[in-house]
């Protein structure tokens, strides 16, 4: 079985990435190319490139930071989600990295939400 990386929603979220061609050269980002990044649930976006800040770190190397903040992952479900970067350079489309992670709920909005149940059923009684 394999265990997928576990994120927990309600956090703020970072993937430091090096992308790499097929023969493991860094892919040259200057000039800043157009780069998209999703996350899905079955075919379903859940997280798309406007929800997210994508940062060149250093772009002759290959390497960007995506940030996911609080506000977006606070929304997620317990679900495996998949995640793809696309970037485009020279016209050339490339889908250089997939990935999946498991998230978990947000515990602090499941236990705001229980209570707040708990608080209508005590006031319906």
């Amino acid at each position: 079985m394999t265990t997928l990386p576990q994120l927990v929603g309600g956090d703020d979220w970072e993937f430091k990435v090096t992308l790499l061609d097929i023969d493991g050269n860094p892919y040259n980002l200057s000039g800043n190319p157009p780069i998209e990044w999703v996350m899905r649930h079955g075919m379903n976006p859940v997280v798309n490139t406007g929800d997210v800040s994508i940062s060149l770190t250093d772009p002759t190397a290959g390497k960007l930071s995506v940030f996911v903040p609080s506000v977006v992952t606070t929304t997620l479900k317990n679900f495996a989600y998949n995640y793809s970067l696309r970037v485009v350079i020279g016209g050339v489309t490339h889908t250089p990295l997939i990935g999946k992670v498991q998230v978990y709920a947000d515990p602090f909005l499941v236990a705001a939400s229980v209570t707040s149940a708990t608080r209508r059923l005590a006031l319906v009684k």
